[in-house]
Order: C-alpha cells, then sequence, then structure tokens
C-alpha cells in the first residue's frame, strides 16, 4: 500500500468513526442544547444542522484526497495526522459525559487549527479551506457551549453572580473578535458565516430577551461589514495587479 492510499484511508477511517459517534449520541437522545441544559450560550437545535454541511464537505475533501495530482498529495500529506486527530477527538466529544466533552473539544479544535494553517498556507487554490473554515469555526462554538455545560456543573456561573444574558454577550463579544481575526488575517470570508449562524440560532432561542437580541443582531452586522470590507480590499487589490 502506498503512502498516499494509507492516510487516504486513515482520513477516511477517522471521519467514519465521527459519524458513527454523532450518530451513536442522536440514537442516544442526548441532544447537546437539550431543554434540560440551561446553560448560558445556547443556540436554538435548528443550528445544528449545520452538520449537514460540515460532513458533506469533509467528505468531499477526503475523497478528493484519493483522487489528487502530485501537487495535491503533498498539501494532503502535510496534514496526514492532524485531520484524523480532529476527528478522533471530535468523535470522543460525543462519546463521553456532556460535563467531559470540552475537553475533547478542545483537542479537536486545536489539531482543526493546524490544519486550517497548514491549508491556508499551502499553495493550493483556497477552495481547499472552506471544509475547514465552516469546521474549526463550528469548533469554536461547540467548545464554548461545551465548557458552558461543565460550568454548569460545577456551579461556577452562579458563582459569577452575573446574569445569563451578560454572560452570553460577553462570551459573543469574545467570539465576534475571534471571527474578525480569522476574517481579516486569513482573508477568509466563509468563517464569521458560521458565528453569524450560531447568533442567530441564539435569538431564535431567547426570543424574549431585547438587550440579548439586540446584542446578537449587532454583532450580526459587525461580521458582514467586516466580509464586505475583506471583499472590497480584494477587488481592490485584483485591480492593482490588473492595472
Amino acid at each position: 500500500m502506498t503512502n498516499k492510499k494509507r492516510i487516504n484511508i486513515l482520513n477516511l477511517l477517522s471521519f467514519i468513526f465521527l459519524l458513527y459517534a454523532s450518530l451513536l449520541f442522536k440514537q442516544k437522545n442526548n441532544l447537546l442544547i437539550s431543554e434540560k441544559t440551561d446553560i448560558f450560550f445556547k443556540p436554538a437545535s435548528f443550528t445544528f444542522s449545520i452538520y449537514f454541511v460540515i460532513y458533506i464537505s469533509l467528505f468531499i475533501w477526503i475523497i478528493k484526497g484519493f483522487l489528487s495530482t502530485p501537487k495535491e498529495n503533498i498539501l494532503y500529506k502535510d496534514v496526514r495526522f492532524y485531520f484524523p486527530i480532529t476527528m478522533i477527538f471530535a468523535g470522543i466529544s460525543f462519546l463521553v459525559p456532556l460535563k467531559l466533552s470540552f475537553l475533547f473539544s478542545i483537542g479537536s479544535l486545536f489539531s482543526s487549527i493546524i490544519v486550517y494553517i497548514i491549508i491556508d498556507e499551502s499553495d493550493l487554490s483556497k477552495i481547499y479551506k472552506i471544509p475547514f473554515s465552516i469546521f474549526t469555526s463550528w469548533l469554536i462554538i461547540i467548545t464554548i457551549i461545551n465548557i458552558s455545560i461543565f460550568l454548569k456543573t460545577i456551579g461556577f456561573t452562579s458563582f459569577l453572580l452575573i446574569s445569563q444574558t451578560t454572560l452570553t454577550i460577553i462570551v459573543s463579544i469574545f467570539t465576534t473578535f475571534i471571527a474578525i481575526l480569522f476574517t481579516l488575517a486569513k482573508d477568509d470570508i466563509i468563517f464569521p458565516l458560521v458565528f453569524i449562524w450560531s447568533y442567530i440560532g441564539i435569538m431564535f432561542e431567547n426570543p424574549c430577551s431585547t438587550f440579548l437580541i439586540k446584542s446578537m443582531f449587532f454583532m450580526c452586522l459587525v461580521l458582514i461589514a467586516t466580509i464586505l470590507f475583506t471583499i472590497s480590499n480584494k477587488d481592490t487589490s485584483i485591480k492593482k495587479i490588473t492595472n
């Protein structure tokens, strides 16, 4: 078996493990954000439909590896172990008790960021980065959700003596800052879309909190403005080159 086949088969098997863990999680009705889990960072259940987009894009990326050109092989070789590690950690986060999920979410997030950076710094088209733009940004959201579940179980949120709404806004400001950094530093307009999607989910989950809805809406506008600025900058650079 060639090294190329070995890498791609390992990628596929680790992805299948993630799908299996995700299916097991769903069959047990162990919903990540159930109505019984009262946490501060809580998007509506429909927000998690993004997993369909993530799984399809990752699967296409894996299949492309089997059909890759010699130049593309270099990228898949550079990514090699980091991709399976990302998949395995993400899968385990579904299988362990919810209060421990954050540990494996963090592991999956860090290895996913490494994959993201490797692809971003490669000479290949940035289209290869799209699955990881979506997955990495979503892992940030999931990690925060899992951490909030852990903090809830140990009573830390009550200790802070601040409202859930305030805590949600503080965390959302932090995630918005991260999204802006990735968008501007990596010229990535896909990355912030996941955060906008999550904020929409939070708005729908909290229809009675006017202040929270206004705050989430404002952060969506900030991210949209960042996306438009990035696109405008890109167009300006292209025009300079062509002229």
